[in-house]
């Protein structure tokens, strides 16, 4: 072979190693890696509190976040959360989601989740006089405001369904507060359209989920299984807010929706998702905690 046939070879064969690894780079890019967590309550943990193991001598009991399960499903991945998650929410649906999706549009994230960010849009004191067209109509009105907020979001986004909570009356919401079974279907109705439009927009089942646990039935979260005594675990007393156990189902939930999505599944980092595991990494009492995954807070 003579030195001109070599040069070619090495030249040929450097070329073919560059674009190799401008690709793997270029597909390390796409994946999800800056998640924004946007919502209420339920997102930002509300009443979940868990006893932290630190040391072998040394515990603390701290305050667990759908941001914070987020991030100890992520293996051998290097996830950031900003977590925008709020308690006070509902005191001003409007004023939180539009100061949270400029945060969220300044941060530049590359998933938004935002499961729980259309409750309140919907819930809330609804004077419509016993007439149940006025009372759709008011939830929609509601709805469509919250559904202009997200159109702001210039990012994949995870939403959720509204949720029959009717048990919690009495606990944490009042009757007035809880829409209509009537109600909930059309506001449903309305999101998944919505989402149907935008392909880069998946919805998490959570009136189907909230509806099973109600009933006692078991269900499955993608390829995990939920018995009927592990489905009694997944919300607090106040039936409002999920636990822990609440939200790994969640967390679930968004990773199965998302591998079901044809435009998205691509970007999947490599998730976490048996719950014994979750909780152990959550509770500081698995050795395989990955170290990588970090949170930031406002």
């Amino acid at each position: 072979m003579n030195t001109l046939s070599k040069q070619r070879i090495t030249l040929l064969v450097t070329t073919l190693m560059a674009l190799l690894l401008a690709n793997a780079v270029h597909a390390d890019e796409e994946r999800f890696q800056r998640l924004a967590v946007i919502g209420a309550s339920a997102s930002a943990g509300f009443g979940v509190t868990e006893e932290i193991r630190i040391s072998e001598t040394e515990s603390r009991v701290e305050g667990i976040s759908l941001g914070d399960v987020l991030i100890e499903s992520g293996r051998q991945s290097e996830i950031v959360i900003l977590d925008l998650a709020s308690d006070a929410f509902f005191m001003n649906p409007r004023k939180f989601g539009e100061e949270t999706v400029q945060r969220v549009v300044a941060w530049k994230p590359d998933l938004v989740v935002g499961v729980d960010f259309l409750f309140w849009y919907v819930y809330g004191n609804s004077n419509h006089d016993n007439d149940p067209d006025v009372e759709i109509e008011k939830r929609l009105k509601g709805l469509e405001e919250g559904l202009r907020m997200l159109e702001k979001v210039n990012a994949p986004l995870v939403i959720g369904e509204v949720s029959d909570m009717t048990p919690a009356i009495g606990r944490m919401l009042s009757k007035k507060q809880v829409p209509s079974p009537a109600a909930i279907e059309k506001v449903n109705q309305r999101i998944h359209a919505w989402a149907q439009e935008r392909p880069e927009v998946v919805v998490i089942p959570l009136h189907e989920l909230i509806e099973r646990i109600s009933r006692g039935e078991p269900f499955t979260i993608g390829e995990h299984a939920w018995n009927q005594e592990e489905r009694e675990e997944l919300l607090n007393s106040d039936k409002l807010h999920p636990n822990l156990q609440g939200l790994v189902a969640i967390t679930q939930s968004i990773n199965a929706e998302l591998i079901d999505n044809e435009q998205l599944k691509e970007r999947m980092q490599t998730m976490e998702m048996d719950r014994e595991i979750l909780v152990a990494r959550i509770r500081g009492t698995d050795t395989a905690k990955p170290e990588e995954a970090t949170s930031t807070t406002p």
